[in-house]
């Protein structure tokens, strides 16, 4: 049947929808707690059984040579490699921890918030309230026939009921004293420190790259939280650069080019380990805060968030939370459009990130730009500007119309790091980048500016016509909405270029009827008559010898 009609079943099948929270809110759930516990499914799409009447859909023709027999195999449970495999192991998740969300509360929010696919990560500030979120886990998915396996942990006390069996060690690397290093979600973990680690992708320089070799060693950069963002954005602009070249995939670069991507790609494999601190210090913090700052420059414009917390004790602590950066497209943009687009980025970063965190914590948010046409125009009213300005200010307003913007120089702007792209070799020991600028860190912080003027002429303002009128037009009065009254006017000017047509006329009078319709349009003429017309009929009335 496949081989003559040149359908498989993956042809007729849907993928299903997304039902699971994505990758970049674990992630930021994750580094926001001071003890984590990880622990994956084991064989999930094997614990989970089709129906019956569905099976035969998955039946397999067999035999392991020519000279046996055909065999039928059937495949009983999710299979892998089907479109709706993921969907359909995920569901199964998402409907226990609905069916006992009573039972197990903290279990069925772990798995609707902090599971990605099979991967659980757990974190909380309480150690108790942790293990027993660990133990509800453990009987909820029984409850489906799942098991539990690779558990891991920052703590020993939360593994202690833990089988060795189960538990993970982590990456075993003989040449290495340190094996404690474990994979969250595709980010290195090291649980002895609780730090996270971004290390260069492995990769073998070459003499001569191509756009296929640069794409390859681009995509495997992985960086879903924007830590090593800067790093990203020299990535990006290469890349760009590429596709300008107009080459092939398996032609050789310009010379020029492949020189600047040897020099990234030599400095980027040279790149000691980045080690980032994972937990954000919001344990028994007195205010957490979330600063935001966008920038551009004419290559790229991205965006940084930060997290302020100040503990019990006064201790003030500032950490990179997440970032995004764009390149700027092709098409040449003013440099205040492309800031204005810097700042719609962070707008929408920060809504998604305060949504995240919000439900957990009480957050104040502060946002930066360093462009002070971009604060003009979220200080102006919407319907001045062009319609570019316009749409992307209303957007900004929407995302963030309960947070404040503030001026921040350039110099003290963390996110001019991703306009202008950071060197791999330099980015570590960069403190602006990692830590925001130095009055973050101050206890006695002001996220007003002092001495900051916005500008007088503000660009992309429409010029606007203003009609002055003196006297009562029983246009005003007849019309019900606005959309008639223009119906009414663009007749009225139809009807007055028609006439203008004719040589020798002359405009004497246009003026609507008592009862909302246009009545009377009249002219001179030559000729000596009147002409009266209506939006349904037209007649020529005799003139009065005066």
């Amino acid at each position: 049947m496949q081989s003559l009609s040149k359908i498989s079943l993956n042809d007729v099948l849907l993928n299903g929808p997304v039902v699971q929270n994505d990758l970049f809110s674990i992630l930021i759930l994750f580094r926001l707690y001071k003890y984590i516990l990880n622990c994956d499914i084991q064989k999930m799409f094997r614990c989970i059984n089709l129906t019956p009447s569905h099976r035969q859909l998955q039946n397999i023709l067999w035999r392991p040579t020519s000279d046996s027999a055909i065999q039928c195999l059937q495949l009983q449970t999710v299979t892998y490699g089907l479109k709706s495999s993921s969907y359909l192991a995920t569901r199964c998740l998402v409907e226990l921890a609905n069916r006992y969300r009573d039972q197990f509360c903290l279990a069925s929010d772990a798995l609707l918030h902090k599971t990605y696919f099979d991967d659980i990560c757990l974190s909380d500030n309480d150690l108790g309230q942790l293990i027993k979120t660990r133990d509800e886990l453990i009987q909820l998915l029984k409850k489906g026939g799942f098991s539990l396996h690779k558990w891991c942990a920052n703590d020993n006390s939360l593994l202690q009921d833990i089988p060795l069996t189960a538990q993970h060690k982590g990456d075993v690397h003989f040449s290495e004293k340190d094996n404690s290093v474990v994979r969250n979600l595709g980010i290195k973990c090291k649980l002895d420190d609780d730090t996270l680690v971004i290390s260069s992708p492995e990769q073998n320089l070459l003499d001569k790259y191509t756009k296929r070799d640069v794409l390859s060693f681009v995509s495997k950069i992985f960086d879903p939280l924007g830590l090593v963002g800067p790093i990203v954005v020299k990535a990006k602009l290469l890349m760009q650069q590429t596709w300008l070249s107009k080459c092939n995939w398996d032609s050789p670069l310009p010379d020029q080019l492949n020189q600047e991507f040897k020099t990234f790609a030599d400095h980027l494999t040279k790149m000691n380990d980045i080690v980032v601190k994972r937990n954000l210090n919001t344990c028994e913090a007195k205010s957490i805060d979330i600063i935001g700052f966008a920038d551009a420059s004419n290559k790229a414009y991205g965006c940084s968030l930060y997290m302020r917390s100040v503990g019990v004790n006064d201790e003030v602590t500032v950490n990179l939370l997440c970032s995004k950066s764009r390149v700027n497209p092709i098409k040449e943009l003013s440099t205040p459009r492309l800031e204005l687009n810097s700042a719609l980025l962070l707008a929408k970063l920060t809504k998604k990130v305060y949504d995240i965190i919000s439900p957990r914590f009480d957050v104040n948010v502060y946002l930066y730009v360093d462009s002070q046409i971009v604060l003009a125009w979220l200080k102006t009213n919407p319907i001045k500007l062009s319609v570019y300005v316009a749409n992307r200010i209303k957007c900004i307003i929407e995302l963030t119309g309960n947070f404040s913007w503030y001026y921040v120089n350039t110099s003290q702007n963390p996110a001019d790091c991703l306009s202008r792209g950071v060197e791999p070799h330099l980015l570590q020991s960069h403190d602006l980048w990692w830590h925001g600028p130095t009055f973050l860190s101050q206890l006695d912080f002001n996220p007003v500016c002092e001495n900051v003027k916005l500008p007088k002429e503000i660009p992309e303002i429409k010029t606007s016509h203003v009609i002055s009128i003196t006297e009562d037009l029983p246009l005003f009065n007849n019309c019900s909405n606005i959309d008639k009254m223009k119906r009414f006017v663009a007749y009225i000017f139809r009807f007055v270029k028609n006439c203008k047509s004719n040589k020798g006329a002359k405009v004497v009078d246009v003026f609507p009827g008592a009862d909302g319709k246009v009545r009377a349009l009249s002219i001179k003429t030559c000729k000596g008559s009147i002409v009266k017309t209506s939006i349904h009929k037209v007649c020529i009335l005799p003139i009065d010898n005066e």
